[in-house]
């Protein structure tokens, strides 16, 4: 084809994103699991008795995300034990999240890593380690119930932490 006949794309002016929270359109439906509340309020008092918040501010922002919620609607058949580890799984990666992205390692590399590091290692030995991190302590509180559940066997946390 010449170049004379070549159709010529032009970039869009707009696009049309389609309205995600309209559950009209969604195939499967709407489920919440039943034990949301209280247990997504006990995993957030949990946080908070950690002081991973800086500031009220902060602590506002990051409760009005509702992960709890979040949570209640990825794992709507989780049993109340699996749910509350489940809420202090999620509210532990955005705490840590929230850290490197806006926190005090947002552009400190080398204390990102060594975060990292810490992390790994409260969750390879929740009981024995120690640390003054707050986020490796809330991963350390966390991964030792998950752990001691009877949900969760002894071969399924051997595959899982090989890190």
């Amino acid at each position: 084809m010449s170049q004379s006949n070549a159709i010529k794309l032009s970039e869009p002016t707009s696009y049309i994103i389609p309205d995600f929270l309209d559950f009209k359109i969604c195939p499967f439906p709407l489920r919440v699991n039943p034990h949301y509340q209280p247990t997504a309020r006990i995993s957030e008092a949990w946080l908070d008795a950690h002081r991973i918040h800086p500031n009220a501010k902060h602590r506002r922002a990051f409760e009005a995300c509702d992960f709890g919620l979040l949570t209640a609607m990825c794992y709507p058949e989780a049993d109340k034990d699996r749910f509350r580890i489940l809420c202090d799984y999620i509210n532990c990666l955005f705490a840590f999240d929230d850290l490197t992205d806006e926190g005090g390692l947002r552009k400190d590399g080398d204390g990102t890593e060594k975060a990292w590091h810490i992390v790994m290692r409260a969750l390879r030995d929740p009981f024995h380690y120690e640390t003054p991190f707050k986020c490796g302590k809330i991963f350390s509180s966390f991964w030792g119930r998950a752990i001691e559940r009877p949900f969760t066997s002894k071969s399924s946390i051997a595959r899982r932490t090989k890190f």
